[in-house]
């Protein structure tokens, strides 16, 4: 078992949880967006050491609509975010994993657009990440993170990818990306 050779400890945890595609689909309702609120709030600041697997069982498994909904409510019955949450009770992968879901959940399409910006700021190009992030949400909602990416950033993601890439590689990526070549 990969995941248990080479990861520990709540990160481990969380990546189990996430792989096992148990993610709820549902859209639950604002009583059981409360509940799960307040057991985040005493799992985590309202509690000596901190309850990870609380965390992992409500961020890892609800659906993303019902987790905005939580956060939201969270945020009305604390005197913080749940990203405030997470940073100060977790740390190294476990934070950045849990931040990344709160964040997907949040705004997925904005998620992905901060993704591929990252991926092809500063110098060169993370081709890695961009061919993963572009590949896995061309069926999904690229079309939703490219407007969000123009939105956030005034510039079409297609021109973004002009600029850091070319030859075949370049219309590989724009015809992933839906666009016409010239």
């Amino acid at each position: 078992d990969d995941i248990s050779s080479d990861l520990g400890g709540t990160f481990q945890c969380i990546i189990r949880a996430l792989a096992s595609g148990a993610r709820e689909e549902d859209r639950g309702d604002e009583e059981e967006a409360n509940n799960d609120a307040q057991e985040l709030l005493e799992a985590g600041r309202e509690s000596w050491g901190t309850d990870e697997s609380k965390f992992n069982a409500i961020l890892c498994a609800k659906s993303y609509r019902h987790l905005s909904r939580v956060f939201r409510q969270y945020a009305s019955i604390a005197d913080h975010d749940i990203e405030e949450a997470i940073e100060s009770e977790f740390s190294g992968d476990a934070q950045k994993a849990l931040l990344a879901i709160v964040r997907e959940a949040r705004d997925g399409p904005g998620f992905f657009a901060r993704r591929l910006n990252n991926a092809m700021s500063g110098l060169g190009t993370t081709d890695r990440n961009l061919i993963r992030i572009l590949v896995t949400r061309s069926e999904i909602d690229l079309a939703d993170v490219k407007a969000r990416y123009q939105e956030m950033y005034e510039e079409p993601l297609a021109d973004k990818v002009r600029g850091e890439a070319s030859g075949d590689y370049e219309k590989a990526l724009l015809l992933v990306l839906g666009e016409e070549l010239e």
